[in-house]
């Protein structure tokens, strides 16, 4: 776990949550330390796009309303994954702007353990800010661009109104229609039934 990951747990446990006052000078420190990064040694971000072009994941992921988490509407969460045998490739990741890594150890005396770094909301949306200037791929680009628009752009009132709820899901069915996972037809049918705003 990362500094400042380990800083709002401790607050968590002695506070029950973090005052809004102590997120907002986390947050600046995070964003001052990751541009301080970049100044210092932009090659390192070239490369960190790379592996995100090739190993990595960007997704807007859409949970369905749950009695359980106590939602009455659908949830949109930003999301990055890497996955890789290599642990060197994924620990720079975790070490420039926190998140969590995990070993899937083989199910196959052939293969080889996997090593997933993962992260979410403003973390995610902070990496993608980082690495943009650096993609070479338009598609991937691509898919930045819209998860760095949709954090941006959504709001956190609840209940979601419908204009929000069309605004998410466009952003959610047009990055699935660019990573493959939905066929053209089925993201004009969803603009047609108005599930698109």
């Amino acid at each position: 776990m990362d500094f400042f990951g380990e800083l709002r747990g401790a607050i968590r446990r002695r506070c029950g949550k973090v005052p809004s006052e102590i997120e907002e000078i986390i947050e600046e420190v995070t964003d001052a330390t990751i541009e301080a990064l970049k100044e210092m040694n932009p090659f390192l971000f070239s490369w960190m796009a790379g592996v995100l072009e090739s190993e990595g994941c960007i997704y807007i992921h859409r949970m369905k309303p749950n009695k359980t988490r106590q939602t009455i509407t659908p949830q949109h969460e930003l999301g990055i994954k890497i996955a890789c045998t290599d642990r060197d490739f994924v620990e720079p990741f975790l070490q420039a702007f926190g998140g969590s890594m995990n070993l899937k150890k083989r199910q196959r005396l052939e293969w080889s353990p996997v090593y997933t770094w993962r992260v979410y909301h403003n973390k995610a949306h902070n990496v993608l800010v980082a690495l943009l200037p650096f993609f070479r791929s338009g598609n991937k680009e691509l898919q930045a661009k819209i998860a760095i628009q949709f954090h941006e752009g959504r709001t956190t009132t609840y209940p979601l109104t419908d204009q929000e709820l069309n605004w998410r899901d466009m952003h959610y069915w047009l990055m699935r229609y660019l990573k493959g996972n939905s066929s053209k037809r089925g993201f004009i049918g969803a603009l047609k039934l108005g599930n698109i705003g």
